[in-house]
C-alpha cells in the first residue's frame, strides 16, 4: 500500500511539475545555460526575489524601478571569458537585439543591446507622446561589460517594460 501510494504521489508530482512548466509560466533564461561551464557564476533573480526587495531600485539596475524588471540573469567568469559555448551564447542573444551603445577602452569595454517596440493601443496603432513621436516600450536590455581583454566577463540581462527615459541611466558610466 505504501508502495503504491509513493508511486501515485510521485506521478502526481511528475504531472503537475510537467503542465507547471508548460503553462508559460516560466520566464525564458536565456543565459542559464552558463551555469553549468566551469569557472562561470550564474544568477537568476525572479519576480518573486525583485517584490520581496525593500529598496526601489537595486543598485546594480543604476536607477532602473525594479516594479518593472520580470527578471534578470547574470552572467559572470573571472578567467574563462573567451570561453567559445560561452562567446557564442552571448553573441546570438545580442544579434537578436539592436546595437545601442559600444565603449571599448585599452583592455575593458561595455556593449549595450536593447530590444523595443512601439507601444500600441487597444486597436493596435501606435501611441505617441506629446512630441507628436511614437512612444516606445524597451523590453529587454543586454549589457556586456570585460576587462583584461574578454578574460573577465559580467553579463547582465533584464526582461521587463521600461520607457526609454527609466533605462537612459545605464549610459552613464
Amino acid at each position: 500500500m505504501i508502495r503504491l501510494l509513493t508511486c501515485a504521489l510521485m506521478l502526481f508530482a511528475f504531472t503537475y511539475s510537467s503542465a507547471f512548466a508548460q503553462s508559460g509560466n516560466q520566464p525564458e533564461l536565456r543565459l542559464r545555460q552558463g551555469s553549468s561551464f566551469e569557472g562561470f557564476d550564474y544568477t537568476y533573480i525572479s519576480p518573486w526575489m525583485l517584490k520581496s526587495m525593500q529598496q526601489k531600485d537595486l543598485t546594480e539596475l543604476q536607477g532602473i524601478p525594479v516594479e518593472k524588471v520580470q527578471h534578470i540573469e547574470i552572467l559572470k567568469t573571472k578567467i574563462n571569458g573567451q570561453y567559445t559555448p560561452f562567446i557564442s551564447i552571448i553573441n546570438k542573444l545580442s544579434d537578436e537585439m539592436k546595437l545601442i551603445g559600444y565603449n571599448r577602452d585599452g583592455f575593458k569595454g561595455v556593449k549595450i543591446c536593447m530590444d523595443y517596440s512601439i507601444m500600441q493601443d487597444s486597436f493596435g496603432c501606435p501611441l505617441t507622446n506629446p512630441d507628436g513621436s511614437e512612444m516606445e516600450i524597451i523590453k529587454r536590455i543586454l549589457v556586456i561589460q570585460w576587462n583584461k581583454n574578454g578574460a573577465e566577463h559580467l553579463v547582465t540581462y533584464i526582461v521587463g517594460n521600461f520607457t526609454p527615459q527609466e533605462v537612459n541611466s545605464i549610459f552613464h558610466f
